[in-house]
C-alpha cells in the first residue's frame, strides 16, 4: 500500500489517498491553496505543495493546517511562480522556482538556510529555461526536469557538484518526474510516453496509447508500479509491469458520472 497525494489545480484542495481506493481519499492541509501544484511527503507524513498563483509553498503536518512560506520576488524567502517540490535525503524542503529558474533548499517551511542554485538559460551547467519538476533518488540525487530546455539535469548537491544532462529519446519534452528503482520515471508530454532511466546509460520507454491517453502529465511511484495522471480526462491511473510490458491496473477518476460532486475537479500534480 502506497500512501498517494494529490493536489487540484482548480479547486486547491488537497488530498491523500492508499494507492487509487476512493474510500480513502481524505482532505489535507484544512483549506484550499492557490493553483496547488508539485505536492510530495515525507516520511513523517507532513505534505508539501506549491502554490504556484500566490508565489508561495505550503506545509501541513498530519492533521495540521497548511503552514506558508514565501512571497513574489527572487530574493530569499521568494518565489515566482513555485511548479514543485521534493524533499531531500535529510528530510529538507526542495522548491522548483520555475519563474526565477533556480532551485531553492530549506531546511524546513520556516526559511531556515535557504540556499538556491540556478540561473536563466537553455544550455550550460546550472541554467533552466522553464524547470518544472523534480525528483530525489534513492542515492539523494536531485533531478529536475526542464520542458523549456527540453532537458533533464542531475545534481548531488545545491552547490553544483555532479551536474550532469541525462541523456533522452529524441524529440523528448520532459515534464512530470518521480524518483522509481534506481532512477526516475519521466512523463514525455510531447510523446505521450514514460521514460525510464538511470541516467547511467539503462532506458526503457513506455509508450502511451492516444486512444487511451489524452494528457498524461504527472507520474509518482506506487512500490513498483506508478501512478500517472492525465490531466485532461481528470484521472489517475495505476501502471503495473505485466508479463514484458505495463498495463493500467486501477484507475481513479476525479469526476465519476455516476456521482454529482467529483471526487476532485482537476489535478495539479501527485506525489508520494
Amino acid at each position: 500500500m502506497t500512501r498517494l497525494l494529490l493536489t487540484e489545480f482548480v479547486g486547491g484542495n488537497g488530498f491523500e489517498l492508499d494507492d487509487l481506493d476512493p474510500s480513502t481519499l481524505s482532505p489535507v492541509g484544512g483549506g484550499p491553496l492557490h493553483g496547488a501544484v508539485g505536492p510530495s511527503l515525507r516520511s513523517t507524513g507532513d505534505a508539501l505543495a506549491a502554490e504556484i498563483n500566490h508565489h508561495r509553498v505550503a506545509l501541513a503536518e498530519p492533521g495540521g493546517a497548511w503552514v506558508r512560506l514565501g512571497a513574489q520576488g527572487a530574493g530569499d524567502g521568494e518565489f515566482t511562480r513555485p511548479a514543485a517540490t521534493a524533499f531531500d535525503a535529510s528530510g529538507r524542503l526542495l522548491v522548483v522556482d520555475a519563474g526565477n529558474r533556480r532551485i531553492v533548499r530549506v531546511d524546513d517551511i520556516d526559511g531556515a538556510n535557504w540556499v538556491a542554485y540556478g540561473q536563466a538559460g537553455a544550455t550550460g551547467a546550472g541554467t533552466f529555461a522553464d524547470p518544472r519538476g523534480i525528483a530525489v533518488d534513492a542515492d539523494g540525487r536531485i533531478w529536475i526536469s526542464d520542458p523549456g530546455a527540453r532537458r533533464v539535469t542531475t545534481i548531488d548537491d545545491l552547490d553544483g557538484t555532479g551536474w550532469a544532462q541525462v541523456p533522452l529519446p529524441a524529440g523528448t519534452i520532459p515534464y512530470g518526474i518521480c524518483a522509481y528503482d534506481e532512477g526516475v520515471a519521466i512523463v514525455d508530454v510531447g510523446g505521450r510516453r514514460l521514460v525510464l532511466t538511470d541516467g547511467a546509460g539503462s532506458t526503457e520507454v513506455v509508450d502511451l496509447d492516444p486512444a487511451t491517453w489524452i494528457a498524461p502529465t504527472f507520474v509518482t511511484s506506487a512500490g513498483g508500479a506508478l501512478v500517472v495522471a492525465d490531466i485532461q480526462a481528470n484521472e489517475l491511473r495505476l501502471l503495473e509491469r505485466v508479463g514484458p510490458g505495463w498495463t493500467i491496473t486501477a484507475t481513479l477518476r476525479g469526476s465519476p458520472p455516476d456521482q454529482p460532486q467529483p471526487l476532485f475537479d482537476s489535478i495539479g500534480g501527485i506525489g508520494s
